[in-house]
């Protein structure tokens, strides 16, 4: 049998084996330890890389371990293998919804067509390629649902792949199961003042590229929320606009403003509140660290 006769006949066995979910071009749909039926059915690794987990690959998931009903927070899984060329994803939530940040290279899609309820997932578009790193990361949203008092779970998979077509060459794992807690809201007072002026810590810090800058406003008024540079020149302006008094929160990509150098940068909160509440402004700031 001839090299290609044999090759034609591995690709259509693993189809067969595998499905067509499985090979999806747009990623590995379905395959992180999340039950579907749960405690029924419980989906499989990347199995067409491989029919069990590696540890040469490791997997991991970053972000706030406990968030409050409904609140969103930026989250990311990590890929690390040795000597690393590009690397997939997979990631899925049982209660929570998750969200896209990097909209080229993730997207979200459903494991189950059938079932238009608790099936979205991130997988990738195409393998995200290292250029030589060891370690390949996708940061992504994830939205607590609404009930307090539950633990949610993110699952994950992560694929490295060495680009070959060939599955010899692949080795993928899980990640941990990432436990979020979901509390109630601190404030049950909406009244303006019932919150204090808070600007947080960035997450994650250090980031490359993404970050979020979450705050809080005591009243409404004019926002400003900008990022400067070591030498005090304003880099970035993430907000300029009237706001809600209430909690907010800004995505912060630093290439979308040229920023390709890794540094020490500041970001700045102001706010003017309206309404005759004050002329002096509230001013907060804090650093954040870009690796590249």
């Amino acid at each position: 049998m001839s090299t290609r006769v044999t090759g034609f006949s591995l690709f259509a066995i693993a189809m067969l084996f595998c499905g067509f979910r499985i090979l999806h071009d747009d990623g590995i749909v379905g395959q992180t330890k999340k039950p579907l039926q749960a405690p029924y059915f419980q989906v499989k690794g990347c199995f067409c890389h491989g029919d069990s987990a590696s540890e040469r690959t490791r997997v991991w998931i970053e972000g706030p371990e406990t968030l409050t009903a409904g609140q969103e927070a930026l989250y990311t899984l990590s890929v690390a293998k040795d000597s690393s060329i590009a690397a997939g994803l997979d990631v899925a939530a049982f209660f929570g919804d998750l969200g896209i940040v990097d909209s080229l290279g993730t997207q979200l899609m459903r494991i189950d067509p059938n079932n238009p309820v608790d099936s979205l997932e991130l997988t990738h578009t195409n393998p995200k390629l290292a250029d030589g790193r060891d370690t390949i990361s996708w940061p992504f949203y994830y939205r607590a649902p609404l009930a307090a008092g539950l633990v949610d779970t993110i699952y994950a998979n992560g694929n490295s792949v060495d680009m070959s077509f060939d599955p010899d060459g692949d080795y993928w794992n899980y990640a941990p199961n990432f436990l979020v807690h979901i509390v109630g809201s601190v404030g049950v007072n909406k009244q303006p003042g019932a919150k204090t002026f808070v600007l947080q810590q960035n997450y994650p810090n250090p980031f490359n590229p993404t970050t979020m800058i979450r705050f809080t406003l005591p009243f409404s008024g004019w926002v400003s929320l900008s990022v400067f540079d070591v030498t005090g020149r304003r880099v970035a302006d993430l907000v300029n606009s009237n706001l809600p008094f209430g909690d907010h929160g800004v995505t912060f990509v630093a290439g979308s403003y040229g920023l390709a150098s890794s540094g020490v940068y500041l970001y700045r909160l102001t706010l003017q509140p309206s309404g005759g509440l004050g002329a002096a402004p509230f001013v907060m700031s804090k650093k954040m660290l870009l690796l590249k």
